[in-house]
């Protein structure tokens, strides 16, 4: 009966340990602490104003995001152009992004500029899910640019935040 009374004891104190804890998992490979203190985040996207909320819509997800944009920002914000595409650095939550700085995304030139070495690609296909644009392929194992699709955002080289780029940096900008 003791022997029964200490398991009971030991599995209770666990379960509270587990429950309480700083490190206690959010998400499937992040403990809480390291989650809650992620860098600042790259996502590009259309601008759009709906119920009087500046909003981003997400390339890669097409997603809908209010912009909260801070004090020193807001001169700035008031030359947005609405329906253009932007890139916005800042932190982002469940519909929410937080802007730190952002820059509208020049689409102007004929095709993208940047190239996969294909010594040095591995056919992970990282980049391929996270083209917001749907410029990356995989043929024959490996990664491959369509230029007429590419606007070079450089989420491919540098990352969005949850990517870091290419893990092997087969992909880079050409001049």
């Amino acid at each position: 009966m003791k022997k029964k009374l200490l398991l009971i004891s030991l599995l209770l104190l666990l379960t509270l340990t587990f429950l309480f804890s700083e490190e206690q998992h959010c998400g499937k490979h992040f403990p809480k602490s390291v989650k809650e203190k992620t860098a600042t985040e790259s996502i590009c996207g259309i601008v759009q104003v709906a119920e009087n909320q500046l909003q981003l819509v997400q390339d890669s997800t097409k997603v809908t995001f209010n912009l909260i944009i801070p004090e020193n920002l807001e001169k700035e914000m008031e030359n947005i152009l609405i329906g253009k595409k932007y890139i916005f650095t800042g932190k982002k939550s469940k519909n929410t992004f937080i802007v730190d700085n952002f820059s509208i995304f020049e689409t102007s030139q004929t095709g993208g500029n940047h190239r996969v070495d294909s010594n040095k690609c591995i056919g992970c296909s990282l980049c391929v899910n996270q083209c917001p644009e749907g410029a990356i392929s995989i043929v024959n194992g490996k990664a491959v640019i369509n230029a007429e699709k590419c606007n070079d955002c450089g989420i491919c080289v540098t990352g969005n935040g949850h990517f870091n780029g290419c893990p092997v940096k087969a992909i880079e900008k050409s001049n």
